[in-house]
């Protein structure tokens, strides 16, 4: 359908995205010279170096999308879910006149059991399936006037966070960025954790901080980190090269706890 291209990519072209850093600020159209070639179903269009950057950039917190994720939907409304929800902790709530516009929806759907078929639940299903964000949603009622029942006027969306579907090499470098002290006010090691490691194992602090993303990823999916390293204390020592031994071992529990949560 070339008229929903074509819209599509006017909108696109009208739309500019700012960034801005501790040196520069700048702002442009987000793609440019969009062409389509009919008959072919290619479309190609231009997208200005530094927003490209923009979209790539980890550490500044500026890519909305991991790409694999954003290209394995096929629904437009799963990309929206997933742009409202990817990081959410907390539930999000938004009345159904908001959401219509937000999805571009706005007079569509006369029957919110239609939107919630067309829309939430397509979205959550894909979001179940390709992403690390996905969410359970509960209706906000209130009662209807002059009749019986109630009018759905909004939803709660409960963000969940799905670890099988996390890009496990973005999480292993977003670990990586982040290495730091072990202990203080900026560790993100538990305080239980570091200790043990630098006290009762007797390990460097350098050697946790050049493995500190082993550790981090061990405390998060083995519920008592601390017992588990007891375990493997005594062979450990036996060894020529304990902190390698400790390494491998904890990479394989961890391997066992990932499989488990599948």
């Amino acid at each position: 359908n070339y008229a929903k291209a074509k819209k599509a990519f006017k909108d696109l072209s009208e739309k500019g995205i700012e960034y801005e850093d501790s040196k520069t600020w700048l702002y442009t159209a987000i793609i440019e010279h969009p062409v389509i070639e009919k008959g072919t179903g290619i479309a190609t269009f231009h997208v200005y170096d530094p927003v490209w950057r923009c979209i790539l950039d980890f550490g500044s917190g500026y890519r909305k999308y991991e790409l694999e994720t954003a290209m394995s939907f096929k629904s437009v409304y799963s990309m929206r879910m997933y742009e409202l929800l990817s990081g959410q902790k907390t539930p999000l709530s938004f009345n159904v006149e908001d959401l219509l516009e937000r999805f571009k929806l706005a007079g569509k759907y006369k029957r919110i059991s239609t939107f919630e078929e067309k829309v939430l639940e397509v979205a959550k299903r894909e979001l179940d399936e390709h992403s690390p964000y996905s969410f359970t949603y509960e209706r906000i009622t209130r009662r209807s006037r002059g009749r019986q029942g109630f009018k759905v006027t909004g939803y709660t969306f409960t963000p969940k966070f799905l670890h099988k579907n996390r890009d496990m090499k973005l999480e292993e470098k977003e670990l990586n960025a982040k290495l730091g002290n072990i202990t203080g006010r900026f560790g993100m090691l538990d305080k239980n954790v570091s200790d043990y490691l630098l006290y009762n194992l007797d390990i460097p602090k350098a050697s946790i901080n050049s493995n500190k993303s082993v550790f981090l990823q061990a405390q998060k999916v083995i519920p008592d980190l601390v017992s588990v390293l007891a375990e493997i204390a005594p062979k450990m020592r036996e060894k020529g090269k304990p902190i390698g031994y400790l390494i491998n071992t904890l990479k394989g529990k961890i391997a066992d706890a990932m499989s488990k949560k599948k």
